[in-house]
């Protein structure tokens, strides 16, 4: 990878961890207006894939805590990182951002959050493995994703400006 596509790579990362750390650690304030739905504290659940109450809320914070890693797991592969030193760094990712959570008082630290945003990592991970065996160049298969996070990157900041706009 030539040293301007790596830099960009790098760019499109560190945007993309910021906007996760956004989603992470804010989505509690942004819905704290919700009676109710984060008004329990500081609180940390050891048990994996435990609820208090049922509810079918839980499976699409599983899938989202999901599809939200799946980038990071691209991108460290995008940048050379072995499969293993991937999944590691989501977990590391994963456990800063619920540590971050606990801090602040924000949401629920959650073992299952953990979980599902390593199995993300892992995932993408997968995927990009999976799109190099297809592709005769490792560089074509980088710069095409390379495209596809650049717009979805521009997308995403589009839509942030919006928001900020409109309140």
């Amino acid at each position: 990878m030539k040293k301007n596509e790596r830099r960009l790579t790098a760019v499109l990362l560190a945007v993309y961890l910021l906007v996760l750390a956004w989603v992470v650690l804010f989505k509690a304030s942004a819905l704290s207006a919700i009676p109710g739905l984060f008004d329990h504290g500081r609180s940390v659940n050891w048990i994996p894939f435990y609820y208090d109450e049922e509810t079918s809320g839980h499976l699409s914070e599983v899938v989202w805590n999901v599809i939200l890693f799946v980038p990071l797991g691209v991108y460290l592969k995008m940048l050379g990182a072995g499969c293993g030193k991937a999944v590691l760094c989501g977990l590391g990712v994963s456990v800063l951002l619920e540590i971050l959570q606990f801090a602040f008082g924000i949401g629920v630290t959650d073992v299952t959050d953990v979980i599902t945003n390593t199995a993300g990592t892992a995932l993408g991970v997968g995927i990009y493995c999976a799109l190099r065996s297809l592709f005769m160049k490792t560089e074509a298969l980088d710069k095409w994703l390379r495209i596809l996070a650049a717009v979805c990157t521009g997308g995403v900041i589009l839509l942030a400006a919006v928001l900020f706009w409109a309140n």
